[in-house]
């Protein structure tokens, strides 16, 4: 008797189908439990929105760096929009399109942040 694999559309014998055919998704279409690192630790999309000169900024990037984060910076003096929108209150970390941090980063808030996938 031969049984139609889940997802790729093969052909396999008991055997090969009870040990699994390799792909992602369990034989009942569940996604299996054993992800990568990559896929369970998703990182999240930052912007450090910043200037020079501002140690708190300096101290928000290294921040973000020790937990391996690298941020896109925008430099808020570049563009007179985010001069207005931001004035002196930087460093601004946005945190997947949320304005999260203003001033010094919470370190306790941040890993949660990270941790949550939010």
């Amino acid at each position: 008797m031969t049984y139609l694999c889940c997802t790729n559309a093969t052909l396999a014998g008991p055997r090969e189908f009870l040990a699994g055919c390799g792909s992602p998704q369990n034989h009942d279409g569940r996604r299996r439990m054993q992800e990568t690192e990559n896929e369970s630790k998703r990182l999240p999309n930052v912007v450090l929105y910043s200037r020079r000169g501002c140690h708190l900024c300096d101290e928000a990037r290294e921040l973000l760096h020790e937990y391996e984060i690298k941020p896109i910076l925008v430099d808020v003096d570049a563009d007179p929009e985010l001069q207005k929108r931001f004035g002196n209150f930087v460093p601004v970390v946005e945190i997947d399109g949320r304005i999260r941090f203003r001033g010094r980063i919470e370190p306790v808030l941040l890993r949660r942040i990270i941790d949550s996938g939010k």
